[in-house]
């Protein structure tokens, strides 16, 4: 389908950026404004997800379960603002607006590398600099609600930069192309003067490094999941091996509480973490850990499960704290936005 062709709804009505009214939050009606804006910047990424999905084929399965990912958040976030909005006694599309997001999602129909570095690598970076700031303007205004939503979005946004930066790499690398060099290449090629207005925080946006930007670590039950299988496996072969006597037992615990322990903290644990990272995102609406908080959970529990067997070279005490420290740390995580989302 031709990009041109995709229609949108009568309202808001788009200008060019340099006719959109710019109001100060500190001005009358200008925290409705404010997240007017906000809001059509999500409905646009929602269709900006979308046509990224449907336009570029071919790729793997992982690149389509990140951009599912990103566009179930977009449209969260868009629901959120929306709902703060009737509170601020507007509707979206109350106000005008501009498509620069869709003007860039234009230009770039043609190639995903082009496509990956003006959004998510771009555009959506730039989020990343200056929402900080904006939301230290609401905290000094005592806008407690206004806070809630930016952090969630900001959470949710460096996410979705860390997925088009590896997404962007993953394709430069296919293509026997520099990711350094490219980008600005693109920089160059679309942006007059080679560079996007500021402020731009070339380490936030170039270097975002996410060692776990990985399907497997973008949501809780598909990490833990998998190493809950894999360590009942494994404790079946192990546990047999030591009742046969075929495997020397060397453990802090005695062997029939080894087998104990690891069936209630090891595998039941993994099961529950799991469904609880994914299950309280769906009914708070507020993101649990993923990426590299996520992956280094999952090294902490399995911390916990290869430690044991160190008893002799490290303290019982330590193994003890490291192994037990997951629960604790889960439950924080787990309770952190049901607080947040007041559920």
């Amino acid at each position: 389908q031709d990009i041109s062709s995709v229609c949108f709804p009568e309202k808001p009505q788009l200008l060019p950026p340099r006719l959109v009214p710019n109001r100060k939050l500190t001005q009358a009606g200008g925290v409705a404004a404010f997240f007017h804006a906000i809001a059509h910047i999500e409905f646009m990424a929602i269709y900006l997800a979308w046509d990224i999905l449907y336009r570029f084929r071919g790729l793997p399965e992982g690149f389509y379960q990140d951009w599912l990912t990103v566009a179930d958040e977009e449209a969260q976030h868009f629901e959120l603002i929306c709902e703060h909005l009737k509170n601020l006694g507007l509707e979206y599309g109350d106000l005008s607006a501009h498509g620069g997001l869709w003007d860039h999602a234009q230009q770039t129909a043609g190639d995903v590398v082009a496509r990956l570095a003006l959004v998510p690598r771009c555009m959506e970076a730039r989020g990343l600099d200056v929402t900080p700031g904006i939301i230290k303007k609401f905290q000094d205004m005592g806008d407690a609600a206004s806070v809630g939503i930016l952090t969630r979005i900001l959470t949710d946004e460096v996410g979705h930069v860390e997925r088009g930066s590896y997404w962007f790499k993953w394709c430069c690398e296919t293509r026997e192309l520099s990711p350094e060099s490219h980008y600005q290449q693109m920089l160059k090629q679309y942006y007059q003067g080679g560079r996007p207005k500021g402020p731009f925080n070339r380490e936030i946006t170039m270097n975002t490094k996410n060692i776990f930007a990985y399907p497997l670590f973008a949501l809780g039950f598909r990490a833990f999941f998998v190493l809950a299988g894999f360590s009942a496996l494994l404790l079946i072969v192990l546990w047999n091996a030591i009742f046969k006597g075929e495997l020397v037992h060397a453990n802090y615990f005695a062997a029939n509480l080894w087998h104990a322990h690891e069936m209630l903290l090891g595998y039941s644990v993994a099961v529950v973490a799991g469904f609880l990272l994914t299950a309280v995102k769906n009914w708070t609406g507020r993101p649990t850990l993923s990426g590299n908080q996520l992956g280094g959970l999952c090294l902490l529990w399995l911390y916990g499960r290869i430690l044991p067997f160190y008893a002799g070279l490290l303290p019982d005490g330590l193994i003890a704290f490291i192994d037990f420290a997951f629960l604790p740390w889960l439950a924080f995580q787990v309770c952190l936005p049901i607080v947040q989302a007041k559920q």
